[in-house]
């Protein structure tokens, strides 16, 4: 008898899951594919236009900080840049700053492109890894 009440609730528990099991993993997209505009008139926060999934143009805003570290001197995903690097710009999609390094020294180190931080999910900008 237990094992026929065991195979039923192993039954029950697999039709239970199927759906969420089967549901489609939403697609994040990389930056330079559906985003255009940017504006970084007021670093590190940055808008873009970018498309969403039913066609239309979404604009998106994201502060920097919150996705950008500063390592040693070099721009890394991560968090708090603007703690201890100057000098923000923005070409393209490459992000650069003079950051200090462990030795104590300011470096201008080599951008880090929004495509590494930054994935956009329905036509709005999240933190990679978010």
């Amino acid at each position: 008898m237990n094992t026929l009440l065991f195979s039923i609730f192993v039954a029950l528990f697999v039709m239970a899951a199927a759906p969420v099991l089967s549901a489609p993993v939403q697609k994040r997209d990389s930056v330079a594919a559906v985003c255009k505009d940017f504006v970084f008139d007021n670093p590190p926060d940055l808008t873009a236009t970018c498309f969403a999934p039913d066609g239309s143009d979404s604009i998106s805003d994201i502060d920097l900080d919150t996705c950008v570290g500063n390592s040693n001197g070099d721009l890394v995903v991560g968090t708090g840049f603007t703690a201890s690097c100057t000098g923000l710009s923005l070409n393209g999609l490459e992000l650069s700053a003079e950051c200090p390094s462990n030795g104590g020294g300011f470096t201008v180190n080599d951008p880090i492109s929004l495509d590494t931080a930054l994935v956009v999910h329905n036509g709005v900008l999240f933190c990679a890894g978010q």
